[in-house]
């Protein structure tokens, strides 16, 4: 204890603020991972998190047609408890300038709810949503592993 602590006391311990509407205890990492495996984006040439000077956004997948280079597609993980409109305009937003993409994709948690309004508005802007595990696969043990 030092001089000031007997006078003042020690300042109590803050606690870590939890952000909210975010799914407590889930991998999101995982789920970007796997986003990029999805059939969505086959056929594509896919970079993770590129940023845009020009819009100072960073969308979670971008990527081109090996094939047709206008061909693009712009992608956005989530894992929140409920999927609301705006993260469909978020991924609407990354389709236009810079990206200028045909098409987006918006990955969820298995356990997110989405509600009729937010798919049938993802439907009507060429948005697919897709519904993936964040679970990690566990490693299966072997004869020798107890």
């Amino acid at each position: 204890m030092g001089l000031f602590d007997s006078l003042f006391g020690t300042p109590p311990k803050r606690k870590p603020r939890r952000k909210k509407g975010v799914a407590v205890g889930k991998n999101w990492r995982s789920l970007e991972k796997r986003g990029r495996r999805t059939a969505h984006f086959k056929g594509y040439k896919i970079t993770t998190q590129k940023y845009s000077k020009s819009t100072k956004t960073r969308p979670d997948f971008t990527g081109y047609n090996k094939k047709n280079p206008r061909d693009r597609i712009v992608g956005d993980a989530k894992n929140v408890k409920v999927l609301q409109y705006s993260h469909v305009e978020k991924v609407i937003k990354y389709k236009g300038h810079p990206n200028y993409a045909k098409k987006g994709v918006l990955i969820v948690a298995k356990r997110t709810k989405i509600p009729a309004e937010v798919r049938e508005y993802a439907k009507m802007s060429n948005i697919k949503i897709t519904r993936m595990s964040t679970m990690k696969k566990k490693k299966k043990k072997g004869f020798w592993d107890w």
